[in-house]
């Protein structure tokens, strides 16, 4: 997305590395230094899809370094792989992380490698080095085009061109003469087989058929390799949320089966039909007309039908299982109300509970096509309360929102102590403002958050019509949210409250202060920070996260005697 690299967009991840070492390379220019060493990343070189400004803030560090080696002067720049669970960013990544990197060809590095890659930069004569462990085997094994710069790692004769298409040739033969009963199953197996790969697994039978792929551990991420890996395999042109929009392997089989019995010619485009709003709407964020695009989001969701209770909405959708285990309380998710939230959006943190307790998180109404919209907020909190009381099923539970989700976490969590005599045993923040329909600041905040969005939408095609009308409704909704303090109460000697896990900062206001960072509203909430981004805290930082959350309800809101 180039068009949204603007100066005052990357200022801020530009400024430790940029800064720093500029500054710190004028302020010895004239000492008798042995040596000047900076940390870059080989995420300027080839490992940084979508991360234009973390790329050339390393780029400049290994420039730097070129410089000052042609002025005689001592520097080594070190552009590192990603190191493992011992240090760095590493240790927060899933052990599905891990292995889509070792599928990409570079394993993580191990705290002595990394070390060891320092000593030897240290007697070089060389100013810029790539510190990283490369697996030429999977280089070979990656569909597509490699990127330049790793070309020459791989003999070219040992790549196909095209894996899709011989790929899909071969499993034409194989459904050739089954019945469609047959077809479907050893598609089922196609997906089960290319499934368990993204996640790790050892073979096709440690994927249940039939458990939603959120349960087994997909994230974004891992779907869109998924997709990648059953376009080349199928060859057809799959929509980027092809994993996600079908829940299960069985389900995505069947429709594979459908795909495949259709005519050349009627097969389905990548994505489907052009969706215009969406294009209008990302086209707007980009040229900086931000208000614009949402006031014709708020056109079309004015031409949708509105709810004013659950029994209005219809069947709600039962909330989707992230996570299993025997503890309690239970943990229930609230979506964020963005066109690209959904329970996917909690895929990560739910990793840290699997094995430990349930994590369920329920779909905001109105996101999906063909449902209506909320008249009020007090439409949205019926649904919501209805959804939460059917997930927790009788047991204790704790609700968890990220961003604004946790503003509907509130909401509800009042509401179920105020009118139906229900306490959640907590509630848990990530992130998450109090926003106010007079503060100026929110509309800043909410064009900067617009523009992320954008970005992700890049990534894994979530934009959908109905999607961008209900966020706009939600936007319209969410400052007129009631969040009245929620009880804490005293039960089992234990206290329960509120957790609000804040990251460090989105973006600094320009003025220098930290006026854009959310903080507790209620200083009955217990606070804990956390050192990432409004979008990597339930990404790159999950598991750290959730690791709070956890260590929070066993202090807080767990049961006790």
């Amino acid at each position: 997305m180039v068009g949204s690299l603007t100066p005052q967009r990357i200022e801020t991840t530009l400024r430790p590395k940029v800064d720093g070492a500029w500054h710190l390379h004028e302020l010895t220019a004239g000492l008798p230094l042995r040596a000047f060493v900076m940390f870059s990343s080989a995420g300027g070189l080839v490992l940084a899809a979508g991360q234009g400004g973390y790329a050339a803030g390393n780029v400049f560090l290994d420039a730097l370094a070129a410089h000052r080696a042609a002025h005689g002067l001592p520097a080594t720049s070190l552009a590192y792989g990603l190191w493992g669970v011992e240090a760095g960013l590493g240790r927060w990544l899933t052990e599905a992380d891990r292995g889509r990197l070792a599928r990409q060809g570079f394993p993580v590095l191990t705290v002595e490698e990394g070390l060891a890659a320092f000593d030897t930069a240290l007697v070089t004569d060389r100013a810029t080095l790539v510190p990283v462990t490369v697996d030429a085997t999977a280089l070979r094994s990656r569909p597509g085009e490699l990127p330049a710069l790793l070309r020459g790692l791989v003999p070219p004769v040992r790549r196909r061109a095209a894996a899709g298409p011989a790929d899909a040739g071969d499993l034409a033969r194989r459904l050739a003469g089954l019945s469609g009963a047959e077809q479907e199953r050893e598609l089922t197996q196609v997906v089960r087989a290319h499934a368990a790969a993204v996640l790790g697994h050892d073979s096709a039978q440690a994927v249940d058929p039939e458990r939603d792929f959120l349960e087994l551990g997909f994230d974004s991420l891992a779907a869109v390799e998924l997709r990648n890996r059953l376009t080349a395999a199928t060859g057809l042109r799959l929509s980027p949320m092809a994993v996600f929009d079908n829940k299960n392997p069985t389900a995505l089989a069947r429709r594979l089966h459908a795909d495949l019995s259709l005519p050349p010619a009627a097969a389905p485009a990548a994505g489907g039909t052009p969706d215009t709003l969406a294009e209008l709407f990302r086209a707007a964020v980009l040229s900086d007309q931000v208000l614009k695009g949402f006031d014709l989001l708020r056109a079309v969701s004015e031409l949708r039908p509105r709810f004013a209770t659950a029994a209005d909405f219809g069947p709600l959708p039962d909330g989707v299982r992230l996570a299993d285990g025997p503890q309690e309380p239970v943990l229930i998710g609230i979506s964020t109300p963005m066109a690209t939230g959904g329970p996917h959006q909690h895929a990560r943190l739910a990793a840290a509970f699997r094995g430990r307790r349930p994590m369920i998180t329920l779909t905001n109404p109105g996101f999906t096509a063909g449902e209506p919209l909320p008249h009020s907020t007090d439409a949205v909190i019926d649904c919501l309360a209805e959804g939460v009381l059917r997930a927790a099923a009788g047991r204790p539970f704790v609700l968890i929102g990220y961003s604004s989700g946790g503003t509907l976490a509130y909401a509800t969590a009042g509401h179920l102590e105020r009118e139906r005599g229900v306490r959640p045993a907590g509630v848990v923040l990530m992130d998450t403002y109090r926003v106010d329909l007079d503060d100026r600041d929110q509309g800043r905040l909410m064009e900067q958050l617009t523009v992320g969005l954008v970005q992700k939408d890049a990534a894994y095609g979530m934009f959908h019509s109905s999607a961008l009308s209900a966020m706009n409704r939600y936007f319209d909704l969410v400052p007129r949210f009631t969040l009245e303090p929620v009880a804490a109460p005293r039960a089992l000697r234990r206290r329960h409250g509120v957790l609000r896990a804040l990251r460090r900062g989105l973006r600094r206001a320009a003025d220098g202060d930290d006026a854009w960072r959310a903080r507790p509203w209620d200083p009955a909430h217990h606070f804990a920070a956390v050192r990432a981004t409004h979008f990597s805290m339930i990404e790159d930082h999950a598991a750290q996260v959730g690791g709070l959350v956890e260590e929070w309800i066993g202090r807080h809101a767990g049961r006790g005697d």
